[in-house]
């Protein structure tokens, strides 16, 4: 059987599209060009916006990689309460005491498996340098320093126990407050039985004493902090022939409080190396240059400085740190008193 369509049904679909009269008129160029400028435009529009879309698409993955290590790395709280270098961990406070108008003693106490962490041997001998007088019998001691965190921003400030604290069992902290010290301000309010988040160890520099005649140790303020816990870590019981120590540091002005006179400071230092240890105190603003001339003469060829000053001041005796903290160049007094650049060690 054949189906037969209507035929004006087939003309219907056979007849061309109708054309406006105003197109007629204008001509079939004017009708492209109408239709490519349309087009043109619709593409220009969607470039551009692709454009601008661009830096988006490109930065937000990478902030989405870039924030959550740095997120962890100063607020995730360790699974342990056993100190760790890499990961912030409670610790409680046990005391706290002011010391003076602007400083303040915080006792922190640790666990055993905490307080052993700080037994650092000759393999954490940092920089490398030190050993360059002569390797000792004797074995290194390690000089720390942790970090502590506000709860609240993203900071984390470096600060030296002024003590033994593997003899101890707890990290005892001098902490200055200044004007916008975050941290100083957290550490400030912290009470009896606070939690506090420390991370650390970390190794500040190592040093084996019976590689030196004589060890000179110069700073001021909070910078005594690495030599009284070097002092409070070395055994009170020397050889005759041993090193001896000096220690050079700046009291305060007249108006303020002498926190290292406390009595389990210099005093007790003092009295447990006796001969073997003699501190020497400057006038607060200005800089020990007699006081530095006359132990380094007084001492044999085999002889060890370390420097904690304010760059103000570290930059006329033996030259500034560098940028990136790294120890530079050799100027200043100490170079012109004849020492080498092996024989200096600056600390910020």
């Amino acid at each position: 059987m054949s189906i037969r369509l209507p035929v004006t049904s087939l003309g219907a679909s056979l007849r061309r599209p109708r054309v406006c009269q105003a197109c007629k008129r204008a001509g079939p160029r004017s009708r492209v060009t109408s239709i490519s400028t349309r087009t043109y435009a619709s593409s220009s529009s969607s470039s551009s916006s692709s454009q601008r879309s661009r830096p988006t698409l490109r930065f937000i993955p990478l902030s989405l990689f870039i924030l959550p290590p740095i997120l962890w790395y100063l607020s995730k709280d360790g699974a342990s309460s056993t100190l760790n270098p890499a990961v912030y961990t409670d610790h409680t406070v046990k005391s706290a005491r002011k010391v003076s108008e602007q400083h303040k003693e915080v006792v922190i106490s640790l666990s055993p498996g905490s307080a052993e962490t700080f037994a650092g041997g000759s393999a954490l001998i940092t920089p490398e340098k030190l050993q360059a007088a002569g390797k000792g019998e004797g074995k290194a001691v390690t000089v720390y320093h942790v970090m502590v965190k506000s709860p609240d921003l993203m900071i984390e400030r470096p600060y030296t126990p002024v003590n033994d604290v593997k003899a101890e069992g707890e990290v005892k902290l001098v902490v200055k407050r200044v004007r916008g010290g975050e941290v100083g301000r957290v550490v400030h309010s912290l009470k009896p039985g606070d939690p506090v988040g420390l991370r650390g160890p970390i190794p500040t520099f190592s040093i084996d004493p019976s590689s030196y005649d004589r060890v000179i140790m110069v700073s001021s303020g909070t910078g005594i902090a690495p030599f009284l816990q070097l002092l409070s870590t070395l055994p009170a019981s020397q050889p005759a022939d041993g090193p001896k120590f000096t220690l050079i540091h700046a009291t305060p002005p007249a108006d303020r409080v002498d926190w290292v006179s406390d009595p389990s400071l210099i005093p007790a230092l003092q009295s447990k190396h006796g001969d073997q240890l003699a501190v020497h105190r400057y006038p607060p603003n200005s800089l020990p240059v007699d006081e530095l001339a006359r132990a380094v003469k007084a001492s044999g060829e085999r002889v060890m400085v370390l420097v904690c000053l304010p760059p103000a001041m570290m930059r006329p005796i033996c030259g500034p740190l560098t940028v990136t903290l790294q120890q530079g160049e050799l100027t200043g007094h100490l170079r012109d008193l004849g020492l080498r650049s092996d024989q200096v060690i600056k600390l910020e």
